[in-house]
């Protein structure tokens, strides 16, 4: 706690500065009504038929015209301890707010202890954290198994141009003969294939089974960058968690130490007594006694 010229181990409590304090006020307030009286002259009123003369106002004596200066005197001492008091219990109430304010990493800083530091959430692995990794025949084989499954699929999947030549292969092999027009201007339209059927469904379940070989081969490696990037990023949070609590358990011992200490600093802070100065100690007296 900060040393302050208001305390010491001697001296008075806030609360009785206080009443002090007021008591010293209203003295002020009585002298000072005593002395803005102040009046140099008697005032006399008497009738313009006669009579006898009426005093209405009398200005002070000498006794009391000498004695304003020590009014003065007074006026000045009891403001001045005023003062003092009013600023000492200012004083003690900005260190009970400036406590009151004392944060956790304040307290540490004041004692010296070293703490955890909060951890922070993990950056967690993505799948191309895992890709880039991966070895140059990795990748490629990555990278070409896309390409081939893609382009195959593209190539064989309904609505695709091998698809359709095969659907319109089995139509035509159906239908082999075709006419428009009527009459002797009927064209006639004879379709044969060029290739076997046998052969187009051949080529067209060869690359069927290609392409599910190709997309099993693929989704096997998506499926171990999946488990890897699960394990590590499930290692990553366990970590996290265990350094999560563990920060936590400290914290919540922290805060109890703080507490007490605040409780501890609130107390010194209480027991503080608002020293006299010697030049204040006549008017102290004097209010002491007047309280009485």
């Amino acid at each position: 706690m900060k040393k302050s010229i208001f305390f010491g181990e001697r001296g008075i409590t806030a609360t009785r500065a206080n009443h002090l304090a007021n008591i010293a006020k209203e003295c002020v307030k009585q002298l000072e009504d005593k002395i803005n009286s102040v009046n140099f002259i008697d005032k006399e009123i008497s009738l313009l038929a006669g009579g006898a003369k009426r005093v209405v106002t009398v200005g002070i004596n000498n006794a009391t015209l000498e004695d304003i200066p020590n009014t003065i005197n007074a006026i000045s001492e009891m403001k001045a301890f005023m003062a003092w008091t009013r600023e000492a219990i200012k004083a003690k109430e900005a260190l009970t707010s400036k406590l009151n304010h004392v944060t956790l990493d304040d307290y540490l800083k004041v004692t010296g202890i070293t703490s955890l530091t909060m951890p922070s959430r993990p950056v967690f692995v993505s799948d191309e954290d895992i890709k880039s990794e991966m070895t140059v025949k990795e990748m490629n084989e990555y990278f070409t198994l896309e390409a081939i499954a893609a382009q195959i699929g593209n190539y064989i999947h309904p609505l695709k141009p091998y698809a359709i030549a095969r659907d319109s292969a089995i139509s035509k092999l159906n239908t082999p003969i075709t006419t428009s027009g009527s009459g002797t201007d009927t064209i006639i339209y004879e379709h044969t294939l060029s290739v076997s059927a046998e052969d187009i469904d051949k080529t067209f379940f060869e690359l069927q089974n290609k392409h599910r070989e190709i997309n099993a081969r693929l989704n096997q490696i998506k499926h171990n960058i999946e488990q890897e990037k699960q394990k590590r990023n499930l290692k990553l949070e366990n970590e996290f968690k265990e350094s999560f609590a563990a920060w936590s358990s400290e914290n919540a011992l922290l805060n109890s130490e703080l507490s007490l200490w605040k409780t501890a600093q609130l107390q010194e802070i209480q027991n503080l007594k608002i020293v006299i100065p010697e030049d204040l100690q006549a008017t102290y007296d004097f209010l002491t006694n007047l309280k009485k």
